[in-house]
């Protein structure tokens, strides 16, 4: 979706997709001031703004098994499962300690 109160609709009713791999997808959105029906005629140089849209595929992170066990404090089983889907768990150690 585009936010085109500020300038207007855009030249194009799609965005142009210039990139779209596994990696990354580029597209490019033109904006034009409004303007009233005797200017649509006219434009100047200038005027029409382009607006490039970045999109990142999400790529997960590797598994640290060594980091689990000895930094992070968590001992095998069901919690392993639940930092490989990305989501937080509590250490199994009692005191807590720093680490930078």
């Amino acid at each position: 979706m585009v936010h085109t109160r500020s300038f207007g609709p855009s030249s194009t009713p799609d965005p142009t997709v210039l990139v779209d791999d596994e990696v990354v997808k580029i597209s490019a959105i033109t904006l034009e001031p409004p303007r009233s029906m005797e200017e649509e005629s006219c434009s100047k140089s200038g005027e029409i703004s382009v607006v490039y849209v970045c999109e990142l595929a999400e790529i997960m992170g590797k598994f640290d098994l060594e980091k689990a066990k000895k930094v992070v404090g968590v001992r095998p089983g069901p919690k392993y499962s639940k930092l490989q889907c990305g989501e937080s768990v509590r250490s199994d150690e009692k005191v807590r300690q720093r680490y930078q």
